[in-house]
């Protein structure tokens, strides 16, 4: 049968068909029979003889299923795997295995320093271009094309980038290959994400897996925290977790109450209820303040944000007539010593006075060494590979962290040491992005989903602002994965919405099934 035009309202693409051949799937199967028997014969290990047969039955999926699909089942598992120092490796379940292996870049996993989720992210993101290159049906059509700004922001982050190594070499400290992957994270996460899926309704995935991965470490944390940990130790850990998976466990309380207060659905908020408990568990189990604070200035913004609707106008009502029994309480309880009703307010007063927490008054120490540092040496940074000057020593954690003074937890001031005002400023531009595309899509958003997302969006770039400032950001895959995940929603929301116009492409026409689908 000749291939001629494809027919008017056929969703197949006007290109001639290409015969399946036979011989690659003949030799396929031949090759992977060959290694199976090789593998049986020589080793006797039923691991080593099926992973051939494994292997190859994987990487077909990967070439025929929908790039959304995979990508989600990537930020679940990257998201939901327990690594070295959950829980202050005093305890470990079997999903630490496969987490080395997808997180590790330390080489303990692969015997390499590269690792399995870095792999995936290329192998996926050449997968996407090549399917795109050759006009594939498979991922569907309705592809959302990158902003013009955000092209050009990348490239000023690629400047900055190339700044700061620089200034590295000449100041003589060399390129530290790890910080160097911190910076490049960022941007090998975007391209994925924003190759792999489409539109707002593929993000829908995204959220899913969020949330999924959210509850597997929820139920993690209290499995630690009330098994493990008495047995160990005879009472509870500092962590049940790590310090990234605040951004994870406020990310799905986000995804789960936004569309509910923005009326994506009648189920919203049926939704929002049965999913927020365990997130928001995990979050109490994990003792993390920075936690709090995400939540907290979450709520601000959307508060902020929102228009006068029903339930803001309802909150502030409430907050107005129970503001003085709420200054009352915080006046009574800011001297109380954390235990009782007031646990709350002591929890607030350990995160702004460092008086009253070592841990505080360690990272108001180490601001104050980095301004210092900042103030000596020269405006234009000291190179990525440099250090902070201990002019004020603290407490030493080098046993644990031997890094400190090479990525300290507050990370936004660390990189003004590093990449100087000028490299900072490159380095920082992408973040501004975000917020701009977020507010103004938010703006021009003509559904509910539309708003919901600029939301989810604002909220999660927020967490990742707050776990930079307070505990090492991007050092956290959390904090990678949702930088990631983040520039590229906001990138197709305003194209969507019109917030940014793009001549090559128009903003996709929204469905009435789209435009009702839930958040």
């Amino acid at each position: 049968m000749s291939s001629g035009p494809a027919s008017e309202g056929s969703l197949e693409p006007a290109y001639p068909a290409r015969r399946a051949g036979v011989l690659g799937p003949v030799a396929l199967v031949v090759l992977v029979g060959l290694a199976t028997v090789v593998g049986g014969v020589l080793t006797g290990d039923v691991l080593v003889t099926l992973t051939p047969a494994v292997g190859a039955l994987v990487v077909w999926a990967m070439i025929r299923s929908p790039l959304r699909w995979q990508v989600a089942i990537l930020l679940f598992l990257c998201l939901a795997l327990e690594v070295a120092g959950d829980a202050s490796d005093i305890v470990h379940t079997p999903l630490l295995f496969p987490g080395m292996l997808l997180m590790d870049t330390s080489g303990a996993a692969l015997k390499v320093k590269v690792a399995g989720g870095e792999l995936l992210a290329f192998f996926l993101i050449g997968l996407a271009l090549h399917r795109r290159m050759a006009r594939s049906t498979i991922d569907g059509r309705g592809f959302v094309p990158m902003p013009s700004a955000t092209r050009d922001v990348l490239l000023v982050y690629a400047v900055g980038f190339v700044y700061t190594v620089g200034m590295s070499y000449a100041t003589g400290h060399g390129l530290p290959p790890w910080k160097a992957r911190y910076l490049i994270h960022f941007v090998l996460f975007f391209a994925l994400f924003h190759l792999s899926l489409r539109d707002l309704p593929d993000f829908r995935a995204m959220g899913r897996a969020v949330i999924a991965a959210a509850h597997v470490k929820a139920f993690l944390a209290m499995w630690v925290q009330y098994s493990a940990a008495p047995r160990l130790t005879g009472g509870e850990l500092a962590f049940a977790t790590n310090h990234g998976d605040s951004i994870l466990f406020v990310m799905a309380i986000a995804i789960a109450v936004i569309p509910a207060l923005e009326g994506t659905s009648r189920r919203a908020w049926r939704r929002a209820l049965w999913t927020v408990p365990i997130p928001f568990w995990g979050v109490l189990l994990n003792h993390r303040r920075i936690a709090y604070a995400m939540l907290e200035l979450g709520f601000v913004l959307v508060y902020l944000y929102s228009p006068w609707n029903r339930w803001k106008k309802r909150f502030t009502t409430v907050a107005i007539f129970g503001a003085p029994l709420l200054i009352a309480y915080l006046a009574l309880g800011w001297n109380s010593n954390g235990g009782g009703i007031f646990a709350p307010v002591h929890k607030v007063r350990t995160m702004v006075d460092g008086s009253v927490d070592p841990s505080t008054y360690w990272r108001d120490v180490e601001a104050w060494n980095i301004a210092s540092t900042l103030r000596d040496r020269s405006p234009l940074g000291v190179g990525l590979g440099g250090e902070y000057v201990e002019y004020m020593f603290n407490d030493d954690i080098s046993a644990g962290y031997a890094d400190f003074r090479g990525w300290p937890h507050n990370t936004v001031l660390g990189m003004l040491l590093y990449a100087g005002v000028p490299g900072f400023a490159l380095l920082w531009i992408p973040n501004l992005l975000i917020v701009f595309f977020a507010v103004r899509s938010y703006r021009m958003a003509r559904t509910a989903d539309e708003r919901a997302a600029a939301l989810i969006a604002i909220v999660s770039f927020s967490c990742c602002a707050i776990l930079s400032w307070g505990d090492t950001g991007a050092h956290f895959w959390q904090h990678k994965l949702a930088m990631g995940l983040t520039l590229a929603l906001v990138g197709k929301l305003a194209i969507r919405t019109g917030a940014w116009p793009q001549r090559a492409a128009a903003a996709p026409a929204v469905s009435a099934q789209d435009a009702a689908a839930p958040g």
